[in-house]
């Protein structure tokens, strides 16, 4: 038998799950790389030209939308407000100016009308007044619309705009803020440093718990992958199963360099299968996503709606980072319309060889407790090898982690 520590379970992210039927049938096995979600990124630059005074964020902040990143202290900023105060005042002025010209033609025209002692060029005077005043308000009425569209391209909203026109107090410190939840992964700049409009990308923010993960699949292996296939993600050191998705799009184009076609996958699981200090409690039997494929025991860390952790934080890091090589394991079952029958399988991940015999190792009722199983195995077939012998439905059984569970047993063995 072997004994973990609740530390050492989540540092090894020791899984147990329970034994279950699956219909196993034919999978695809790539090197894979996680990216950064291009739906989940956003990149943050100056819209005026000015200096760095302040710096409120760095790389691995998390951040929420709205939260302030770095201030700077901007001329055109304030050139921007002083512009919108000017235009402003000249419509007020020229709408002035078009009220009391439309007073004068109304008056002259009555007097015209009544025959009360007004030249018919008097009134062609006011009448021509009128036309020039309400040619000024249109031409203020465009400015300020142009002033108005500057300070919103400066991030001024409505409030803001509001609280200006009330005040015609002008800032000069611009705030830059992030414009989405997420994380900090970049940050270009430094106190002092000029920047603007025209220049570089000053922060990169991205949801880091819902990366995409690509990988290249081969020219004769393009029929059999679809939008819908389900995708393990797998550890290429260990083998762990890191998260679980489905094939969101295959690359319409195709590499003729190397002979491929970029497959993205979405996660629709991640990181539901870490283990936690409870994790070694009975769980209950695995649900089913909607699309048939296998999910993990509801005793992992809370996830979202759509099976994924929320916002990073440091006691909850995602295990699946931008940057990362992974093994993605696609399921061609998924994608076909045959039928497979169902069988007692375990994945690739609990599978382990000691001694010339193939085994797993099943989760105790005590936690951190974990004993020895020779079993019997077919052929693997979609990351599973379905079980001839020595395991019941529903045993439970560890399907992360087994290396550190065969480098302890080994050591308990040396030790004797």
């Amino acid at each position: 038998m072997v004994h973990l520590t609740p530390e050492a379970i989540l540092q090894h992210k020791v899984v147990v799950e329970p034994a279950t039927l699956r219909a196993i049938g034919e999978s695809i096995r790539l090197p894979g790389r996680v990216v950064l979600n291009d739906d989940t990124t956003a990149q943050v630059t100056s819209p005026a030209a000015g200096k760095v005074v302040e710096l409120t964020k760095g790389v691995g902040d998390i951040v929420s939308r709205g939260d302030r990143l770095a201030e700077i202290d901007s001329a055109d900023y304030a050139s921007g407000q002083a512009d919108y105060i000017e235009k402003r005042t000249a419509f007020m002025s020229a709408e002035s100016g078009l009220d009391l010209a439309t007073k004068a033609a109304e008056r002259a025209s009555k007097l015209f009308s009544n025959g009360q002692g007004i030249a018919e060029g008097e009134l062609q005077k006011r009448q021509a007044e009128l036309a020039a005043a309400g040619g000024l308000v249109r031409s203020a009425r465009a400015s300020l619309t142009a002033a108005r569209a500057k300070l919103a391209a400066l991030g001024f909203e409505e409030a803001a705009i509001a609280a200006l026109e009330q005040s015609a107090v002008i800032q000069n410190r611009l705030v830059l803020r992030a414009p989405a939840d997420g994380c900090v992964i970049e940050r270009a700049a430094v106190r002092g440093q000029m920047v603007g409009p025209d220049r570089d990308v000053i922060f990169l923010v991205s949801e880091v718990t819902k990366p995409w993960v690509l990988a290249d699949l081969p020219q004769d292996k393009l029929a059999m992958i679809a939008k819908g296939t389900d995708a393990r993600i797998e550890s290429t050191e260990d083998g762990a199963l890191l998260a679980r998705g489905e094939v969101d799009r295959v690359s319409p184009t195709f590499d003729v360099a190397s002979r491929s076609a970029v497959v993205r996958i979405l996660l629709t699981r991640n990181t539901s299968e870490v283990a936690s200090p409870d994790h070694e409690s009975k769980t209950a039997p695995p649900a089913t996503r909607p699309s048939g494929g296998p999910t993990s025991p509801a005793s992992g860390p809370a996830t979202d709606k759509d099976g994924t952790l929320p916002a990073e934080s440091a006691s909850n890091p995602p295990p699946l980072r931008p940057g990362m090589f992974v093994t993605i394991v696609l399921d061609v079952r998924s994608n076909s319309h045959e039928k497979h029958e169902s069988v007692l399988a375990v994945p690739e991940s609990a599978v382990q060889t000691i001694d010339d015999k193939t085994v797993v190792f099943i989760g105790e009722d005590k936690p951190g407790a974990y004993t020895l199983r020779e079993v019997h195995l077919g052929q693997i077939a979609g990351g599973f090898y379905p079980v001839i012998k020595g395991l019941k439905k529903g045993e439970r059984i560890v399907v992360s982690g087994t290396f550190v569970l065969k480098a302890d047993l080994a050591k308990e063995d040396g030790g004797d």
